[in-house]
């Protein structure tokens, strides 16, 4: 109790969740342990330490994450999925690709053969991607046609910027029904 009390604003014990991972770590023998740090893995960067022994505090702690620009060229022999992971991108990239070219491509009749060049960015913690950031360009090449992306930004009515992709003629990828 005296713990949760003191978490305050860094922690909310009511949002702890299964499956997240704790660790306890103990200082002493196996006759005379005590309990000393435990900490809580809120997600895949954020964990919460909490220091059990004298005085009561606890911290967040970040792992590093960095940026990386990526350049991804994947020939569909058996599955976009599956030829992604072969050449190294993260399949997280496919819901970027089907977001771009929804009114344009579609993945599901995708061909051996087909082709994608892809310029993104990506967050990385510990080796593991987190997320895909931003794609800058991309073209895709099947069934007789190409279809390059390219990524820009638009203030809308109220100066919010807004990302669009458009092709080689300077049109929007993103059709009307």
């Amino acid at each position: 109790y005296r713990l949760a009390d003191k978490c305050d604003t860094l922690f909310n014990v009511r949002k702890v969740r299964a499956g997240n991972k704790f660790s306890a770590y103990y200082s002493g023998d196996s006759l005379q342990r005590k309990l000393e740090y435990m900490v809580y893995e809120q997600d895949r960067v954020r964990s919460t330490i909490f220091k059990c022994a004298d005085s009561l505090c606890l911290w967040n702690y970040d792992k590093p994450v960095t940026e990386e620009r990526k350049f991804a060229d994947i020939t569909i022999n058996s599955s976009l999925w599956n030829d992604m992971i072969a050449v190294g991108a993260s399949p997280a990239l496919i819901m970027d690709l089907a977001d771009i070219y929804q009114w344009s491509v579609n993945l599901f009749t995708l061909q051996p053969g087909d082709r994608f060049r892809v310029i993104y960015n990506q967050k990385v913690c510990e080796g593991e991607v987190l997320s895909i950031d931003t794609v800058f360009f991309s073209v895709f090449n099947g069934g007789g046609k190409e279809v390059p992306a390219v990524r820009f930004q638009t203030p809308d009515e109220k100066g919010v910027m807004r990302t669009a992709y458009w092709g080689k003629d300077g049109e929007s990828l993103k059709r009307m029904f």
